[in-house]
This record gives C-alpha cells, sequence and structure tokens, in this order.
C-alpha cells in the first residue's frame, strides 16, 4: 500500500510539475513554486527527485514514452504495410509539432552547452522512445517485410523523413499548430522514400509503380 501511495504521488508531482514548466518555461520554475502548487515541502519533493533538472526530465519521460507507445500503437491492426507507415507517420507529426512537445524541446534546447539536461534528454528519454519504433522495425525485417538491415539506421532515417522540414519550422514559429491534411502528405511522401530504400520486394515494387496495394495496374 505505501508503494502504491508512493507512485501515485510520484505521478501527481510529474503532472503538477508538468502544468508549471508549460506556464513558465525551464528557467522560471523552481522547486519551491512546484512544492507550493502541491501543498506540500521542499523536502518531500526532493524526496522525489534530487533536482529540478530531474524532475523535468521525468516530466519529458512521462509525456513522450506515453505518446510514442499510443503513436506505434495506432497502427498494429492495419495489415498493409505502407499504410500503417503513414498512419505512425501522421500521428508522429501531430503530436511532435503540438503545444507541449514544441515548448518542451523549445525549452531543452534553450539550454546552456554545458547543461547535461539535452545529453540525458537524448539518452533516456529520446531515443528509448524511437527504440519503440526500432523493435517494430526489427520484426519488420525478421519476417522479410524490410531489407535485411540495421534496424536503428532504419530508424532514423524514418524520422528524418517524417521530420523534413516541417518540425524547424514549428519550432521557429513559422508554423503555429499541425495540420492533419499536411502532416498526412508529408507521412505518405516520406514512407514511399522509405520503402523505396528499406522495403522487401514485395512491399516495394507496389510503391515504385505508385499503386496503392491492392489498386488494379493502368490501362
Amino acid at each position: 500500500m505505501a508503494r502504491t501511495k508512493s507512485e501515485k504521488r510520484r505521478k501527481e508531482i510529474v503532472r503538477v510539475a508538468s502544468e508549471i514548466f508549460l506556464e513558465n518555461g525551464f528557467e522560471r520554475t523552481s522547486m519551491s513554486t512546484i512544492a507550493e502548487r502541491l501543498g506540500g515541502s521542499k523536502a518531500t519533493l526532493y524526496s522525489y527527485f534530487k533536482s529540478k533538472e530531474e524532475l523535468f526530465l521525468a516530466v519529458l519521460d512521462d509525456e513522450i514514452e506515453t505518446n510514442a507507445g499510443a503513436i506505434v500503437g495506432t497502427a498494429a491492426h492495419e495489415p498493409d504495410l505502407r499504410k500503417s507507415l503513414i498512419i505512425v507517420g501522421t500521428g508522429y507529426l501531430m503530436q511532435r509539432l503540438s503545444l507541449r512537445p514544441t515548448r518542451y524541446f523549445r525549452m531543452v534546447s534553450g539550454q546552456a552547452e554545458e547543461s547535461a539536461i539535452g545529453r540525458h534528454f537524448w539518452i533516456n528519454v529520446l531515443k528509448p522512445a524511437w527504440m519503440i519504433m526500432c523493435h517494430k522495425f526489427q520484426e519488420l525485417i525478421a519476417e522479410g517485410r524490410l531489407r535485411d538491415v540495421d534496424p536503428w539506421q532504419a530508424t532514423v532515417q524514418f524520422k528524418g523523413l517524417m521530420d523534413t522540414d516541417l518540425v524547424e519550422r514549428r519550432l521557429l514559429g513559422v508554423v503555429e499548430h499541425p495540420d492533419l491534411e499536411e502532416c498526412r502528405a508529408v507521412a505518405a511522401r516520406g514512407v514511399d522514400v522509405f520503402l523505396a530504400a528499406y522495403g522487401a520486394e514485395r512491399d516495394s515494387s507496389t510503391v515504385t509503380s505508385g499503386l496503392e496495394p491492392g489498386s488494379p495496374e493502368p490501362e
């Protein structure tokens, strides 16, 4: 029971801290502010997290890991490889370009060069989230639906094809919010390039001919 209460309290701390980080940014958020919003003491807060940086990384981990699993899960029941990857790519872009992740990425990228937050974010949060996709590609390679390539390299290439210039434009404020149709079009183009490079022959042939799987041959 004590452990359950402890886990529930930790989740509540992460939830409240997330709200405050989004409201004030990283620099203007203090452990005192978080403790005050929680209605507890700083000592209790520090018993869960040793520093503001550690708490911030826990917030990022909770945000990104949860969404990463959900995005990959959306395509779990789609047997067509191209369509399933477009679903994943569209879901990734819609989430990545939304308000919360954009603000979090700005906070991380705005840290001083000597700060370890960016490095810890990549190693402990971002890369593990993309490893979910890497494992999926590993399964597809084992099934013969993708070529026998390094699954992590395929993951990195997939991510790059999805990001295109959309992520950069969003971070710079050129794009104010994600557009579903644009995200879907970008994902479809990226998936076609990805499958042309990494798809097994039976899954990539429809891409090179410009056909959806199962479409009739043009007359």
